[in-house]
C-alpha cells in the first residue's frame, strides 16, 4: 500500500488502517520522503504492541484542502518530525505514536498555530531534535503571535533528547 496515495484517495472522515510492517516511499509533489495530510482522516495502526507500523518519513498536518472534522494519527512510528500548520481543524490527535528525529539540530514535534481547535498529545513518545516539541503561536507570515494556551494538551506522553529542551513554547 502507499500510504500517500491512500491518505490522497481517502474521503474526510475515512479511517485508513494499517498493517505491521515498515513503510518507505518517497513523496513526489514535495520531493522529500514526508507524509502529508491535508484533510481530516484517521490513521492507525495496529493497535497490539507487538505489531508495529514504522514510518520512515517526516509527518506534516495542514489545512491546504480542508479546515472541518478532525484528524487522528495513532499506534505507529515516526522516524522523522511531525509538524502541525497553521490550522483551523476542530481537533488533531497523536495517540500512542513514538516520533523519533535522529538528527539533532533538525526541527522535531512542531505545532504552529491552533486557530480554533485543540491539538492532543496522547500516550506518545517525542524524542531529539533541536527541541523535542516546539509549540508556536506565529502566524504564516509571521506578523502576531496568537496564543495556543488551552489549545495543545499533553497527557501521559514521554518528551527527551532535545537538543536544547525538552519543550519550547512561544
Amino acid at each position: 500500500m502507499y500510504v500517500q496515495t491512500a491518505i490522497d484517495e481517502a474521503n474526510p472522515g475515512d479511517v485508513i488502517v494499517l498493517k505491521e510492517g515498515t513503510y518507505h516511499w518517497e513523496n513526489k509533489k514535495i520531493g522529500k520522503d514526508a507524509l502529508t495530510i491535508s484533510k481530516p482522516i484517521r490513521i492507525w495502526g495496529p493497535q497490539l504492541k507487538q505489531k508495529e507500523v514504522i514510518l520512515p518519513c517526516n509527518l506534516e498536518v495542514d489545512d491546504k484542502l480542508s479546515i472541518e472534522g478532525s484528524v487522528t494519527v495513532a499506534n505507529l512510528t515516526l522516524m522523522g518530525p511531525i509538524k502541525v500548520q497553521s490550522n483551523a481543524y476542530d481537533a488533531i490527535t497523536f495517540s500512542s505514536v513514538k516520533a523519533e528525529q535522529t538528527n539533532q539540530t533538525g526541527d522535531g514535534t512542531m505545532v504552529h498555530i491552533m486557530r480554533n481547535g485543540k491539538c492532543l498529545f496522547f500516550n506518545c513518545e517525542l524524542v531529539g531534535g533541536d527541541e523535542a516539541l516546539y509549540i508556536d503561536g506565529i502566524d504564516d507570515l509571521s506578523h502576531s503571535k496568537e496564543s495556543n494556551e488551552n489549545r495543545v494538551h499533553i497527557k501521559s506522553t514521554l518528551i527527551r533528547n532535545g537538543d536544547k529542551r525538552g519543550i519550547n513554547s512561544s
